[in-house]
């Protein structure tokens, strides 16, 4: 008889225990019940070995995705149609991109649907499982947060005005933003299928219609991406 086993590649702790901790406790309890899941893993003070953390930040990970499905249905959207959260799954390629430390401080995940190009980009020390391949950042600076470090980074990476050179006018720098994502992805290939729950960070649907992408293109933040193969 088969079965899946899913194995995580990303599991945000920061965010998925800072939404965790906004869960009531009964709500916590008929969640957890609900999914087959013990209580003590939703503890995030519980000192646990490396595979076990694993283990529990995954389940806290299912119980925070359940109950936002389930009580805020309106905010998940789907990779064509992001809302505030996107859920869905998709054969994207993975990389970790480096700092001028030669560090790698961020996981980056993409792949695309006919319509849409899906970026998911967080912590480097979030990821559980090898990325594909690396990329250096020649003029990058250090990691101050997740999403403007991006932002540099891929308007460096494709050799373009990075952000700082048009401080002035938003739109076109998310719209060079966008443009280092689709080339990445254009340049990229997509072999592993993942299944994921993220915050969406940037959508170009809402940049000025003559800065629009020739595609669509949704940045999130994960809080969990896992692969999922059956045996």
């Amino acid at each position: 008889m088969s079965k899946n086993i899913v194995y995580p590649a990303y599991l945000s702790e920061q965010n998925i225990q800072a939404l965790l901790k906004q869960i009531h406790k009964d709500e916590l309890k008929t969640i957890a019940t609900e999914l087959g899941i013990n209580m003590q893993l939703l503890s995030p003070k519980l000192a646990l070995a490396p595979n076990d953390k694993q283990q529990a930040l995954f389940a806290q990970a299912l119980v925070v995705a359940t109950y936002l499905e389930k009580y805020y249905p309106n905010q998940i959207g789907t990779i064509d149609e992001a809302r505030k959260y996107v859920k869905g799954t998709l054969t994207m390629f993975s990389h970790f991109l480096h700092s001028r430390t030669g560090k790698p401080d961020l996981a980056y995940f993409s792949g695309s649907t006919s319509q849409t190009i899906l970026s998911l980009a967080g912590s480097a020390s979030s990821v559980y499982v090898p990325t594909q391949t690396e990329i250096a950042n020649k003029n990058g600076s250090r990691l101050a947060s997740t999403l403007p470090f991006l932002l540099e980074m891929l308007g460096s990476d494709m050799e373009i005005h990075s952000a700082r050179f048009y401080m002035d006018d938003p739109d076109m720098n998310l719209a060079l933003a966008f443009y280092s994502i689709r080339a990445l992805q254009e340049n990229a290939r997509p072999s592993v299928s993942y299944s994921f729950f993220a915050r969406v960070q940037l959508d170009s649907t809402y940049l000025k219609a003559d800065l629009q992408p020739s595609k669509h293109i949704v940045l999130a933040a994960p809080l969990y991406i896992v692969n999922t193969v059956r045996v």
